[in-house]
């Protein structure tokens, strides 16, 4: 059975570096794990490292499964209003180490709804909001918080995942 260790360390002013050591079945469970450490933690320097232990070697250019595709473009119809006119594969990478900045206060964005295009302004929430954290080479990261995303926009959670208002 493939396995996936993550090694990760915290470093804290308070504590100094902390690290430990947690197995994982998938990638994509190992990475889970990595966010939500960040996410309910203090603030401070975390740094990950994720040995694969006998996974096979993943596609350059896997292909997306049917069933996210069809996630986003449902998202998609729902939050501007059309189908989609293309899908454009992204590249992200997930950094071993970031640097936490602070809470996310709010977020600003444009987007087109049916035909206008409108700025929107979304205030988190006391307890939603994200850690606003960039890696060694300044790319931006919300990690963590309480929110989603759906059709109306970024909506906020409560502690047990339920929508506010």
């Amino acid at each position: 059975m493939k396995r996936f260790e993550l090694h990760y360390t915290r470093i804290d002013k308070e504590h100094g570096p902390l690290t430990e050591s947690s197995r994982h079945k998938t990638r994509a469970l190992a990475e889970k794990y990595a966010r939500r450490l960040v996410n309910i933690s203090k603030p401070g320097t975390w740094t990950f490292k994720l040995t694969d232990h006998g996974a096979t070697t993943r596609a350059k250019n896997p292909r997306i499964p049917r069933k996210e595709l069809a996630g986003v473009s449902k998202l998609y119809k729902g939050f501007r209003e059309k189908a989609p006119s293309r899908a454009r594969r992204v590249s992200v990478s997930i950094p071993r180490a970031l640097m936490v900045m602070g809470k996310a206060e709010f977020i600003g964005y444009r987007t087109t709804h049916g035909d206008e295009a409108k700025l929107y302004k979304h205030d988190f929430k006391p307890g939603s909001r994200p850690l606003l954290c960039v890696d060694q080479h300044g790319k931006i990261f919300f990690v963590g918080g309480r929110y989603r995303v759906t059709s109306r926009g970024i909506v906020d959670l409560d502690s047990k995942r339920r929508e506010l208002d």
